[in-house]
């Protein structure tokens, strides 16, 4: 077929070669993004699991984040390019980068960050994006089918519903083939028009210039959000610094609660970075982990064949965990059929046949934080949680259950 001529208007500034991407795009994030740093979670974990990828388009902002595979932004409609244009008239504080992973096989994930121009790949985007022609569905048992972008799109609860868990889908556009050859002449102008950087000094350099935009003229302080200043200052014995005023003013936690229409920006001294730094990978290797036993919980209620929403499953060493701390018990049927477990050796016995138990969603939370709040002080705030939850378990027995 005869090729129509494709625009190339990303004008790219930096590239940072066979990095730790999550290492370096954390440290990106810590300084650009003031709040919901949280988002990141979510990056890190599609990173990790979206096997299928390796091509990504990735945005930090003032309040947020958001990762998409790259060629999901150009195709219309799609929730990655309506989300990455719709920033288009408040640009002042984004900042984007191409992501290409060349190796999951490590601990964490390793390959190339391009920095890009925001403004440059909208217009991009506007000269080459693609609409969607069908969408590619798999759902329960690996079952795959595809449906036209219409029917899918005005018709998904309907789909849902006649198929039962849809695990995940994918868009395919119109044009597929001229999209993909596109996105191939952007990676070669990538690797021609960036310039080679190190990632260590790029992190410092966005420091000096936050440090700076803020009116504070040393360059012995690292930035870090009001969130994490007010995490450092309850949990740890790190000083926080407000660095508006030109000097490092050590402040408490009172003082960043009274600032916090301000705006002020807060500091610490580059030898406790790397103590953020672990608090920071530690929850998030806690958050991971969490993710990745709900997801197989979640595999392992839908092969069982329960079809509910609304009950978190619990593997058998934590059934005992969850009657210790009075937290009601159910035991799962087929559909959406739920029994209330009234004894351990009850559930435990029903879980030996090859039964499931589990307990209900709102009891998630509880149950998760239990092993968190230790102490004299956790059990007092634990049993007054209990004691108010007590009223609740009426709604276990009442949803769907049936009495002895």
């Amino acid at each position: 077929m005869q090729r129509i001529p494709l625009k190339v208007g990303l004008t790219l500034m930096y590239s940072f070669k066979n990095v730790d991407v999550i290492e370096a795009l954390r440290n990106i994030v810590k300084l650009n993004t003031e709040n919901y740093q949280s988002d990141f979670n979510y990056d890190v974990l599609r990173l990790k699991t979206d096997t299928g990828k390796d091509y990504f388009c990735f945005m930090t902002r003032e309040s947020g984040t958001w990762l998409f595979n790259e060629d999901d932004v150009y195709r219309v409609n799609s929730h990655a390019n309506t989300t990455w244009k719709y920033y288009a008239n408040n640009a002042e504080n984004i900042k984007v980068y191409a992501v290409e992973v060349t190796d999951r096989s490590k601990d964490s994930v390793y390959g190339n960050i391009y920095e890009m121009d925001y403004i440059k790949s909208l217009e991009d985007i506007k000269a080459n994006e693609k609409p969607i022609q069908y969408v590619d569905i798999v759902y329960d048992g690996d079952k795959k089918l595809s449906v036209d972008y219409d029917t899918f799109n005005n018709n998904y609860q309907s789909l849902a519903l006649k198929l039962g868990n849809i695990k995940s889908y994918s868009y395919v556009a119109k044009d597929e083939e001229e999209l993909s050859y596109h996105l191939k002449i952007n990676h070669s102008m990538r690797e021609k028009q960036c310039k080679p950087f190190d990632i260590d000094r790029y992190i410092n350099s966005l420091n000096s210039s936050k440090l700076a935009k803020a009116g504070y003229k040393k360059d012995d302080m690292y930035c870090v959000s009001a969130d994490d200043a007010v995490k450092l200052v309850k949990n740890t014995n790190i000083p926080v610094y407000q660095l508006n005023t030109g000097e490092a003013q050590s402040v408490t936690l009172d003082v960043i609660y009274a600032n916090k229409f301000q705006k002020p920006l807060y500091g610490i001294k580059f030898e406790d970075k790397e103590r953020l730094d672990n608090i920071d990978r530690k929850e998030r290797a806690a958050i991971i982990k969490q993710y990745e036993i709900d997801k197989d919980k979640n595999d392992k209620l839908s092969s069982y064949g329960y079809t509910g929403k609304d009950m978190y499953p619990l593997y058998p060493k934590e059934i005992e965990k969850a009657f210790n701390n009075a937290i009601p018990v159910v035991l799962l049927g087929k559909g959406d059929k739920v029994t209330r477990a009234f004894s351990l050796e009850e559930a435990k016995e029903y879980v030996r046949k090859k039964g499931m138990a589990a307990i209900h969603i709102n009891y998630k939370d509880t149950f998760l934080n239990i092993n968190q709040n230790k102490g004299i002080a956790g059990r007092v705030a634990n049993a007054k949680k209990k004691a108010a939850e007590q009223s609740n378990i009426s709604k276990i027995d009442n949803i769907r259950q049936n009495e002895r």
